[in-house]
């Protein structure tokens, strides 16, 4: 599963279970931290524990951040801009989890009261992200799917397994109303041209095909396979409702990768 849908809101899985993780990570934190006092003997409040736990999050996401820029520091030295611009996805979770647990070292060096609770927390938490997070991963489609859709350009009937031959798949599920599928479309156009031995689909969800071919000539766009969706079958064979999503698959018609 890539999105939760909430109405007419789909939501990325991902991101929502770290947020859930890193909460009740700092809920046990603040229950299992005891009552202190300061040197003047005022009661100290029990949050303190969970607070650092929250520091050390909000750090760990930002060194994940700058690892993932670093090691594709050629890529955004092009578009430095797009260093910030975090719904390309980009982050380096080990670069993220070292700098998340040497924080909390650091703020637990002096509080011995603070290293169970911490200790307890960080592992609980990492250990549901990282379970459910394998429970997600393994539950959603794996196989490149069995889809028959139609090619914009030939108005026939075209089979998704059948087009692939043997040859790597990104499968990009867009619509011309959605911006950010606007604004990705020229960087897919370049790629395609790029890796020709790779077959990239563009399934355009739910319109009719004189509105997907102005858009295209209106941005001058030139795409190989631009197949029509009108039912949605795609996003439900991917288990994402939320647009744009792309989903990698290797030559053997695994899904080695997907991204909202």
């Amino acid at each position: 599963m890539i999105t939760l849908s909430l109405g007419p809101l789909a939501l990325p899985v991902q991101p929502l279970l770290l947020i859930a993780c890193a909460f009740a990570a700092m809920l046990i934190a603040r229950w299992l931290t005891p009552a202190g006092t300061d040197a003047a003997g005022e009661p100290l409040p029990r949050t303190r524990a969970a607070d650092a736990l929250f520091q050390a999050v909000a750090v760990g996401l930002v060194a994940s951040r700058i690892g993932h820029v670093a090691l594709y520091a050629d890529l955004y030295a092009a578009h430095p801009i797009a260093a910030i611009d975090i719904r390309d996805g980009g982050w380096h979770a080990p670069t993220g989890l070292v700098a998340g647990l040497a924080l909390l070292a650091w703020r637990a060096r002096r509080q011995r009261d603070w290293w169970r609770p911490l200790g307890v927390a960080t592992a609980a938490g990492l250990l549901a992200w990282a379970g459910i997070g394998y429970a997600l991963q393994r539950s959603a489609p794996s196989e490149l799917p069995a889809l028959a859709l139609t090619d914009l350009a030939t108005g026939q009937a075209v089979q998704l397994r059948d087009a692939a031959r043997g040859r790597p798949v990104v499968l990009n599920l867009w619509a011309t109303w959605c911006g950010p599928c606007r604004v990705e479309m020229p960087a897919l156009a370049v790629s395609e041209r790029a890796h020709p031995r790779v077959l990239f689909v563009f399934a355009n969800q739910g319109e009719p095909a004189d509105r997907v071919r102005r858009y295209l000539q209106t941005e001058r766009l030139d795409l190989r396979h631009v197949w029509l969706d009108p039912r949605g079958q795609t996003a439900a064979a991917v288990a994402s409702r939320g647009l744009p999503t792309t989903v990698i698959y290797d030559a053997q018609g695994l899904r080695v990768a997907a991204h909202l």
